[in-house]
């Protein structure tokens, strides 16, 4: 593995959840994982594709979730990085017409 990033949900539906009686912990809505070979991604994704997330149900939050993993071809750690940028400047854009 040569990168991680993990998308945190959005402030307002963690806060919601929260002030509602939910769990505190950060919820994470996707995630992108780098690997250095692609023959590794293919297996991972192939591997790891709709299966549980959690171990043992006592105690556990992630218990019934389950990985929904992809193998994107063609795709680049820049196309991710563009989309973040621009959805940065999109949401200060709107920020900035809110307040004029």
């Amino acid at each position: 593995i040569e990168r991680i990033y993990m998308e945190p949900e959005r402030e307002h539906v963690r806060n919601n959840r929260v002030k509602s009686g939910g769990n505190r912990k950060t919820k994470y809505t996707e995630a992108w994982v780098e690997f250095a070979k692609k023959k590794t991604a293919k297996n991972c994704a192939l591997m790891l594709n709709n299966t549980q997330v959690g171990g043992k149900k006592r105690h556990n939050l992630y218990y019934d979730d389950l990985w929904n993993v992809r193998y994107l071809s063609k795709f680049k750690w820049q196309h991710l990085t563009e989309k973040l940028q621009y959805d940065q400047k999109m949401r200060e854009q709107r920020i900035q017409a809110e307040t004029n």
